[in-house]
């Protein structure tokens, strides 16, 4: 199956409409992250030795990063959104919290040491330069109740957890989310992390791996069993969808961006699992999910860093992109 580019456009538009009348409350459960840019310049070589650059900086920007940006991309689909996490009793953790509040996301992150981080250092026009500094909390979470508890609430309508092998989804917290979920007739959509076992997201919805981790699961493992769907993000070239034990392939065309117009792909990913997740809360067949989340996509990696496409902004762009078609 692969409709044409004025019915794909048409059948976003349809999920756009319901998920703006309906706003599903959402739950993400995962790794949450804050994200810092130093955006700047290597100005000369250092004093202490001639190979080390010295790189001054001009801004200093702060994001929610990992499973709180996928919160953040749904709340700026104006959906009720709930984040479970794990955030220090640091300054970057309370940077994290506001950042949450700021975006009227209800936080249920418990407290550790240390927040996890990542320090990108970027030129002028975000350009990355070759470091990238990480600091990693060490979490191991017990609260498969609570878990449960937010999971049966009535305004949760699905669920996500984005997995960066962080020590949040722990096979406890997987199996109780999961399995709580599908016993309430609620989705629940996973972005797996890279290298993991996908035995552990048994019984999910959907899978939502990127093409490489795809590719990887392939050479050690290539069972469908684990999900009902298996949505593969391919880029510019859209989504492949994969369904049941035959694994019957579906593609939707990605209508790329040109490379040269891409500003930065690092949220394409978290901002195609959100889509998905909304657009199947309020009902949307897979294909059509698909739809959506590959406009959401789409917008994301105009953007720098992993910044949230509101509903105005894909409504703006699918009108366009019918009036081209």
């Amino acid at each position: 199956m692969r409709c044409d580019v004025r019915e794909q456009i048409g059948r976003a538009v349809h999920v756009l409409g319901e998920v703006r009348k309906h706003r599903p409350g959402l739950l993400v459960i995962g790794d949450v992250m804050l994200d810092r840019r130093l955006v700047g310049t290597c100005t000369r070589p250092s004093p202490e030795h001639n190979s080390i650059s010295v790189f001054k900086v001009a801004t200093d920007e702060i994001a929610l990063g990992g499973a709180g940006a996928v919160a953040a991309m749904v709340s700026a689909l104006n959906c009720p959104t709930i984040l479970f996490g794990c955030l220090g009793e640091d300054m970057d953790g309370m940077e994290a919290r506001r950042l949450l509040y700021a975006r009227g996301i209800a936080s249920m992150c418990q407290m550790v040491g240390r927040t996890t981080t990542k320090t990108r250092l970027v030129d002028g026009r975000g350009r990355p330069f070759a470091v990238r500094v990480d600091y990693d909390a060490t979490c191991q979470p017990g609260f498969a109740k609570q878990i449960v508890q937010m999971i049966a609430g009535d305004k949760i309508k699905a669920v996500l957890i984005a997995d960066y092998g962080k020590g949040v989804c722990t096979p406890d917290i997987l199996e109780a989310a999961i399995s709580t979920a599908i016993m309430l007739g609620k989705p629940v959509l996973v972005d797996p992390a890279h290298g993991a076992d996908w035995e552990r997201y048994c019984g999910a919805t959907v899978l939502k791996p990127n093409y490489p981790e795809w590719l990887d699961h392939l050479s050690r493992d290539g069972s469908l069993q684990v999900s009902k769907n298996i949505v593969v993000t391919m880029g510019t070239d859209g989504m492949s969808i994969r369904s049941g034990a035959g694994g019957d392939e579906t593609v939707v065309g990605g209508r790329g961006i040109p490379l040269a117009e891409v500003v930065d792909p690092c949220g394409a990913g978290d901002q195609a699992l959100v889509g998905l997740g909304a657009a199947i809360a309020v009902g949307a067949p897979i294909y059509d999910a698909c739809c959506f989340a590959n406009e959401l996509a789409r917008l994301c990696v105009l953007k720098h860093g992993a910044a949230p496409t509101t509903l105005d902004e894909v409504a703006d762009e699918l009108a366009d992109q019918f009036m081209a078609a």
